[in-house]
């Protein structure tokens, strides 16, 4: 619980509101997980790629955030409204099973 009061607190900073700001005009203020799928859509939540409980160092950096609307940000956080939360899918990994395991 500790954590979550810390990452709240850096919520309401001076630099958090700065930052946001940088985010949201480096975006256009569209969703950048609408661009990836060809379709141009209004954002103005800043959303951390690595979350912020993984990893709080990375809380203000610029490459580990972006601008998602709110219908996305709902689909990346389904447990804060009720729905179980999303599997992260490690990019970059490859998993290899033996004959036996597939799948």
């Amino acid at each position: 619980m500790r954590q979550r009061d810390e990452i709240d607190r850096l919520y309401n900073t001076d630099r958090w509101k700065k930052t946001r700001l940088i985010v949201l005009n480096r975006d256009n203020y569209i969703c950048q997980e609408c661009l990836r799928r060809d379709l141009v859509e209004p954002g103005n939540v800043v959303h951390h790629k690595v979350e912020a409980r993984e990893n709080i160092e990375l809380f203000f950096d610029l490459d580990n955030l972006e601008t998602i609307s709110i219908t996305c940000h709902n689909k990346e956080h389904p447990e804060r409204s009720g729905g179980r939360k999303k599997k992260k899918e490690k990019k970059g990994v490859v998993k290899f099973f033996a004959n036996n395991e597939l799948r």
